[in-house]
């Protein structure tokens, strides 16, 4: 079968946007930031212009072993952040980290896939803190509006976090 017969009609209209886009030159081709980083997801740019985005994801498997690791734009180099959680001493990691977002405030906010919970990073120690538990116990992405923070969890539900 042609790729065609599996696209559905909504589907087939975005692909010829996007193929006429580029073969109009509105848009340039695609271009390879950082090649063979850990399965980075919902990232975000931070205030020293890199990527910062949760590493890991399911290859961090429910263990713990998930981090954070900041991209360089202009050179595709990986810099993993050092984290720290003194309120949880015997935690390395996140498990199945899903999410990075910074707030307002200039931490960086990750949400913790697996037995869902967000979590706060000071940027320049690498110091985390648990900010809550999520209900549902799948999370699956975070958004800022403003201060307000939302996350979502996998099943359908999406929640208001008051970071504090």
């Amino acid at each position: 079968m042609s790729t065609r017969t599996h696209l559905t009609g909504a589907r087939r209209s975005r692909m010829y946007a996007l193929i006429t886009v580029f073969a109009l030159g509105l848009m340039a081709a695609p271009a390879v930031i950082a090649d063979d980083v850990p399965a980075i997801n919902s990232f975000d740019v931070g205030p020293d212009g890199r990527v910062w985005a949760p590493a890991g994801g399911p290859l961090s498997g429910f263990d713990s072993s998930g981090g954070v690791t900041r991209l360089d734009l202009a050179t595709g180099a990986e810099t993993p952040v050092a984290l720290s959680f003194p309120t949880e001493p015997a935690r390395t990691g996140f498990a199945y980290p899903v999410a990075a977002k910074f707030g307002p405030d200039g931490s960086l906010y990750v949400l913790q896939g697996f037995d869902a919970a967000v979590f706060r990073i000071d940027p320049a120690t690498g110091a985390t803190e648990r900010v809550v538990n999520i209900p549902g116990n799948v999370g699956d992405n975070l958004a800022f509006l403003g201060a307000r923070l939302f996350a979502s969890q996998f099943f359908g539900q999406v929640v208001e976090v008051q970071p504090g």
